[in-house]
């Protein structure tokens, strides 16, 4: 996207880069369009958010700044990149031209004055969450409404998109089946949190946290409970605290009723739990059992779920979620 700031602009040039280099590109076509642009932000200020752990504070550029350990004064801020990216049909990211903040509300301003976006952030005792409450403009396709690099990149768990380094760790958890939450790990942390326009942008939310490594724990129980996740409990107790999660268990598939009763006799040889792994469905995310293992569905499924607590061995399905 081009902007000048004189009015007798009659002339502009596109420059093209092919990577790697050495390597050629063809441009088919190219549409040239006018726009109503906004104009450079002048006055706006940083954005913070604080709880009683951390503190966060965005340039008005949208940049994470500044990631504080309230217990040490450390900033574990990464490298800075736009936090927010609108990707629109056809003409790919729109770029952003600040960042404003109203108490809880965020307000996303593009510089294409077509398309709008407000989140909320609200702050808990341990973490915070980013809600998309609206995202407005023709054709958008996706919005990255979190993305921040952390300095920490020791103990990094891709499934839970978490990493810690010096007794300081940072999490994203997705809130709701409308936002995808990723990261990566190589000299730093990069959490993502987006949401697209085919399962609804407006109503996404994740939950980010930046604490105290050995509060990590409480702080993920907080998030579940609080924000209506699935949050499994055995004997009362919460799954990633009971000592049962260190039994030994075997992963195996094709457990039918036909093949239960050899299955569970292996199983008595040490194992607490048989794991029936992927397989055992017909597609995501209905998790309808396959038929030529489950001939009567769910009633086959427990008439061998049966059988193996009869044995006194616990069941796990594994699912892709």
């Amino acid at each position: 996207l081009f902007r000048s700031d004189a009015n007798d602009t009659k002339s502009a040039c596109l420059y093209v880069s092919a990577h790697p280099r050495g390597k050629t590109m063809e441009i088919d076509d190219l549409t040239v369009k006018t726009a109503d642009i906004r104009a450079p932000e002048t006055t706006a200020k940083p954005v913070t958010f604080e709880n009683n752990v951390a503190r966060m504070v965005f340039t008005p550029a949208g940049e994470l700044s500044e990631l504080i350990d309230k217990r040490t004064g450390k900033n574990y801020a990464g490298p800075r990149e736009v936090a927010f990216e609108l990707h629109v049909a056809n003409r790919g990211r729109i770029p952003l031209a600040c960042v404003e903040q109203d108490g809880e509300r965020l307000r996303l301003h593009p510089v294409d004055l077509a398309y709008s976006v407000e989140l909320w952030v609200k702050t808990y005792d341990r973490y915070f969450t980013f809600f998309v409450s609206t995202a407005e403009g023709p054709d958008i396709e996706s919005l990255t409404f979190l993305k921040m690099n952390i300095a920490v990149n020791e103990n990094f768990g891709a499934l839970l998109n978490t990493a810690n380094k010096d007794g300081f760790s940072a999490v994203l958890l997705t809130c709701n089946d409308q936002t995808n939450a990723s990261s990566s790990c190589g000299g730093h942390f990069r959490a993502t949190a987006r949401a697209y326009a085919e399962y609804d942008i407006a109503g996404a939310k994740a939950a980010f946290a930046a604490l105290p490594t050995e509060q990590l724990e409480d702080c993920l129980e907080d998030i579940e409970i609080e924000q209506g996740l699935f949050h499994p409990v055995r004997d009362g107790m919460w799954l990633r605290r009971h000592p049962g999660r260190f039994a030994s268990y075997l992963m195996t598939g094709g457990v039918t009723e036909k093949t239960v009763d050899e299955i569970v006799e292996f199983a008595r040889g040490g194992f607490g739990c048989i794991h029936i792994t992927d397989g055992w469905w017909e597609a995501t995310p209905l998790y309808e059992p396959r038929r030529d293992l489950y001939p009567d569905g769910l009633k086959s499924m427990k008439a061998v779920a049966d059988k193996i607590h009869a044995a006194g061995l616990q069941l796990g399905l594994h699912t892709m979620q």
